[in-house]
């Protein structure tokens, strides 16, 4: 599936306020907080290969 700038930063905005969330089992918040940090290295990473690409 490919999503868009936009559609990640939705999830990421969701999968923060589901992170904070006050109850929860352990393991849900680790799968919770393992797909935000893929997300947020996803979002890390296309801005990396933008500005390599910008650079050549």
């Amino acid at each position: 599936m490919v999503l868009t700038k936009k559609e990640k930063k939705i999830l990421i905005a969701l999968l923060r306020k589901e992170k904070s969330k006050l109850f929860g089992t352990q393991k849900h918040k680790r799968e919770v907080s393992a797909l935000l940090e893929k997300m947020e290295q996803s979002m890390r990473n296309e801005d990396v290969n933008m500005m390599r690409s910008s650079k050549l």
